[in-house]
Formats: C-alpha cells, structure tokens, sequence
C-alpha cells in the first residue's frame, strides 16, 4: 500500500507501537487504530491512524487535506486495516 502525509519526513521506518485510541494533541478530537512508526522532531508519536473526530462526532477534516502533522490520515477500514496487518517492527517508507 502507498500513502503519503504532506509533512511526514521521507525515510525507512519501522512500527514501533500500536494504541487503539490516542488523543489530538492540537485539539480535542481523538482517533484510532494508531500504527506508530517515527517520532517527531518535538518527540510526538507519528504514524497511520484515522481521521480525527470531535467530541460531537464530526471528522477534523478528511482524506487529501494538507492538515497532518506528520502522521498518514485513513479512512477508520484502512487504518483498522493496517493496524491488524503491521506487526511492530513493520518496515514503513514515506517518499515524495
């Protein structure tokens, strides 16, 4: 599968961790199925996950939306998806 986040850093990865559930750290949406692959230059978890969803249940934007902060947006199938598929250790590749 190929996917590209505007703001992840190109290089090889591997999936280092796996949270059913984490916390925006921007604002008070929440997402799932958390594949984590890389940390950020301020040390925040940077990986695949779904499309962030408000407390009122509306998405934090959508599929093709420069708004990542580094982190691989995905439609909650395809990110539930990799997460069950990507063992830790999973070789990730971001390229431009």
């Amino acid at each position: 599968m190929r996917y590209r986040s505007l703001d992840s850093p190109v290089g090889t990865y591997k999936v280092t961790s796996k949270k059913p559930a984490s916390q925006s750290l921007f604002d008070p949406s929440h997402f799932y199925h958390f594949t984590v692959f890389m940390k950020s230059q301020k040390g925040n978890d940077v990986g695949f996950h779904s499309i962030p969803v408000n407390p009122d249940g509306t998405l934090v934007g959508g599929l093709g939306e420069p708004i990542s902060h580094g982190c691989v947006r995905l439609d909650a199938a395809k990110a539930k998806f990799i997460y069950d598929w990507a063992p830790i250790g999973t070789k990730v590749v971001v390229r431009q």
